[in-house]
C-alpha cells in the first residue's frame, strides 16, 4: 500500500469514527429529553412516580399495626433492618381501600430524606416520558381533585396521571403521620 492509499484509509476511517461518535451523541441528546418513570395502577388508573423517587419494588408481606395512626398509615415493616412505614395510597388519594392481593405492590420511595412504602395495586413497567407532553394539572386541581398531580399526559388511548411524590408527602395529613412514624 503507498503513503497515499493509508493516509486516505486513516482519513476515511476517521470520518467514519467521527460520524459514529455524532450518531451516540445525538441519541444521548435524545434520551436526555425524556424523563423516566415508574407506572403503577390504583383503582384501574394508571399513575406514575419519576424513577428517581423509587428505590425498590417489592412484594406485600404484610406489616406490623400501629394505634392511633390515620388510616392512610398501614404500619410499618422491616425492610432489610430498616423499618419503615406503609402507606395505602389509595387512602392518600381519597380513594375506596381495597383487599390485597397477588398483584399487590408496595413502591419504595426516597423523599425529603425518609424512606416510605407506598401500597399500590399492581406496577405497570417504566415508562419515557417527553416532558413536553406533560400537560398542567390545572384543569383537574381546579375541580379540586388533588393537588398532588404533578401533570398529565396520554399515552396510547388512556390518560397517564403523573403524582408529585414531593408535594404529596409534605401534605399536612401525610408529614405529620411520618414525624409520629
Amino acid at each position: 500500500m503507498t503513503s497515499i492509499q493509508t493516509k486516505s484509509s486513516q482519513i476515511q476511517a476517521g470520518s467514519i469514527s467521527m460520524l459514529g461518535e455524532d450518531s451516540r451523541k445525538e441519541r444521548r441528546e435524545a434520551a436526555q429529553k425524556y424523563q423516566q418513570y415508574v407506572g403503577f395502577i390504583l383503582d384501574e388508573q394508571e399513575y406514575a412516580i419519576p424513577i428517581e423517587k423509587i428505590q425498590e419494588i417489592v412484594l406485600y408481606h404484610g406489616v406490623t399495626r400501629l394505634p392511633q395512626v390515620p388510616a392512610f398509615v398501614e404500619g410499618v415493616t422491616n425492610l432489610r433492618g430498616n423499618i419503615i412505614p406503609i402507606l395505602n395510597l389509595r387512602i392518600i388519594l381519597g380513594m375506596q381501600n381495597r383487599e390485597i392481593n397477588q398483584d399487590t405492590r408496595v413502591v419504595v420511595v426516597h423523599v425529603q430524606k425518609k424512606t416510605v412504602g407506598l401500597i399500590v395495586d399492581s406496577v405497570t413497567q417504566v415508562k419515557k416520558i417527553n416532558p413536553k407532553d406533560v400537560q398542567s394539572p390545572e384543569s383537574a386541581i381546579a375541580m379540586g381533585t388533588s393537588n398532588h398531580i404533578a401533570g398529565l399526559t396520554k399515552e396510547n388511548d388512556h390518560l397517564l396521571i403523573l403524582l408529585d411524590i414531593e408535594k404529596m408527602m409534605q401534605s399536612s395529613n401525610v408529614n405529620e403521620a411520618l414525624k409520629q412514624g
